[in-house]
């Protein structure tokens, strides 16, 4: 055990070189996983494969920073930052639209985005109202909850995240 820590502290950590058992090519690797799964998450659609792209970045950016090593957790906090703000700021609004409308245009459309245009059947279930709409109940807005009576047909406007926007039938308002 001492040849270990006598090794360890031997070791200067102000060369990163010196602190990677591995060199600078292993590194690529990690730039290759981070945007492989960035890619992953353009058809899988979940953001956890994104946050940990993002972690990755931060990581393999950090080891480029010749810092000493008590300053590299602050430098990946930096790194993870910007690599988030970039995230969010071009990739989730600009990228990941713009493949989808290219590569997915195609693709099986869920049965809820189907839903704008048809018509439901309004329902008022004790102080709570739905929409019945292909055997399910969804959650409702609309402008004025009460011009509406239970289990009248009611015209789906739109939908956002599982909530269903309508109005009277013949309406467009």
């Amino acid at each position: 055990m001492l040849p270990l820590y006598m090794l360890i502290v031997s070791m200067d950590f102000s060369d990163i070189e010196s602190f990677l058992p591995f060199g600078w090519e292993v590194t690529h690797w990690l730039l290759a996983v981070a945007v492989t799964l960035l890619v992953l998450d353009l058809f899988f659609q979940t953001e956890a494969l994104s946050l940990v792209s993002a972690g990755v970045f931060a990581l393999y950016f950090t080891l480029w920073v010749d810092a000493p090593l008590q300053w590299d957790v602050l430098v990946f906090l930096g790194f993870a930052l910007l690599a988030l703000a970039l995230y969010m700021l071009f990739w989730r609004k600009f990228v990941l639209p713009l493949v989808s409308r290219l590569l997915l245009r195609n693709a099986v459309r869920e049965s809820v985005e189907n839903a704008p245009g048809s018509v439901g059947v309004f329902r008022r279930i004790g102080e709570a109202c739905f929409v019945e709409w292909n055997g399910e109940l969804w959650a409702v807005e609309a402008k004025d909850l009460n011009e509406f009576s239970d289990r009248e047909p009611v015209l789906i406007q739109n939908q956002s995240n599982g909530t269903f926007l309508i109005a009277k039938c013949g309406s467009t308002a």
